[in-house]
């Protein structure tokens, strides 16, 4: 409809499903803040002189599970969307909207397959109070925050080619997940808010080129396909998958080329736990460039030696009625803090605090009155840090 400028003649909208596309004058949508009774496809595109959306609602009539698609894409001059809540429907795609440099929060989802890429303008991403759902936040190239409110503990997360992102939060209770992927997000440092995750299919860090570890993974026990940790230029060590015993498949760490540390996240994995199928550990630095290497460096710390470098060993016994004990290597002296953390990064005990020397340091009998839970024990020294995953039970 070349013509067509608003919807404003067609009064009330409910029922069936609305599809606005290909109008090339119109500019105004304010009636859809007042539509919220869509049960089939709702669907804004190819609008391009359209530039901004109002809020937008869709509860379908009360019912929260319905097999439709919200979708907002290829509007050219689409510079905000306002905020979108209760959205009923099984699949929201925001993508290919060049200008769209705003999306107000997004609350009330459940069981959602989000797919929002191919934004070049947009800066951040807010979705409050969602229940599950899959996460596809890809190739937007000024995104710089994803923040958010999980509040349960299933999800799929594939999060690539957003060069910009230096945050991610909102997924601290996030404790499964089928596919999870971050990679080629070349800012992104620290992806410390998945703290909570015991259990992936597949689990996927490629690309990112700011990452220095993988501190966020230390809940993690199990992938039950593959792992794959590839391409990461900082990553230098892996200390955070040592509390990973299962992987169904493949094991694939290679051309992570400052990566000289595995011994203490892979040694556990390749000489307690299984691996299904392939292992490959190669093209990283001196230290992590075979399987033999890691195991042999694993195999020779024992207590008492020469430390070849500063380690955190398991708190022991795990679990625990309260009672600990812990030990800890310096390869030289240090400034050191020894914390401990619950599951969504807030310290709850310091344990150790000041300058310590070189070789081991063992704290026998540390009692906690730590209520039943996972904790993260966290070791700081010279600029390294180290994470054991520990439990309490009463």
């Amino acid at each position: 409809n070349t013509g067509l400028t608003n919807l404003d003649a067609f009064g009330q909208l409910s029922g069936g499903g609305l599809t606005v596309s290909s109008n090339a004058r119109l500019t105004n949508l304010d009636l859809l803040a007042s539509v919220d009774n869509i049960f089939n496809d709702y669907i804004i595109a190819d609008n391009p002189s359209l530039t901004t959306l109002p809020t937008l609602k869709n509860e379908c009539g009360g019912t929260s599970e319905v097999e439709n698609i919200f979708r907002i894409s290829g509007n050219e001059a689409l510079v905000s969307i306002g905020s979108l809540s209760d959205i009923c429907s099984s699949v929201l795609d925001i993508s290919n909207n060049p200008a769209l440099t705003t999306i107000g929060p997004m609350s009330g989802f459940t069981r959602t397959t989000f797919n929002i890429s191919g934004n070049s303008s947009l800066k951040s991403i807010n979705v409050n109070n969602f229940t599950s759902g899959t996460f596809n936040i890809n190739n937007n190239p000024l995104l710089r925050f994803i923040e958010g409110d999980q509040r349960s503990g299933t999800a799929s997360v594939s999060i690539g080619g957003n060069p910009e992102l230096v945050r991610i939060s909102g997924f601290e209770s996030l404790e499964r997940a089928e596919s999870f992927s971050i990679a080629n997000n070349a800012s992104l440092a620290t992806i410390d808010a998945f703290g909570s995750l015991t259990s992936v299919t597949t689990l996927d860090i490629s690309g990112n080129i700011a990452l220095a570890d993988l501190d966020a993974f230390v809940m993690l026990a199990e992938a039950r396909r593959n792992v794959l940790i590839q391409t990461n230029e900082s990553l230098s060590n892996v200390d955070g998958l040592a509390a990973l015993r299962s992987v169904g498949r493949d094991l694939d760490v290679r051309f992570n080329p400052a990566l000289g540390d595995c011994a203490d996240g892979l040694g556990p994995l390749l000489t307690e736990g299984s691996i299904g199928r392939d292992t490959r550990i190669d093209f990283n630095a001196t230290g992590c460039n075979s399987v033999d290497e890691v195991v042999a460096l694993f195999t020779d710390i024992e207590p008492g030696a020469a430390p070849l470098t500063t380690a955190l060993t398991d708190a022991y016994p795990n679990p625990s009625t309260g009672t600990l004990s812990l030990a800890y290597t310096l390869a030289a002296p240090a400034e050191v803090t020894l914390a401990v953390y619950d599951v969504l990064g807030r310290l709850v005990a310091t344990l150790e605090e000041g300058p310590r020397g070189a070789g081991t340091h063992e704290i026998d009998g540390v009692t906690t009155r730590l209520p039943a839970g996972a904790y993260v024990l966290r070791l700081a020294a010279n600029g390294e840090r180290f994470a054991r995953r520990f439990e309490i039970v009463r």
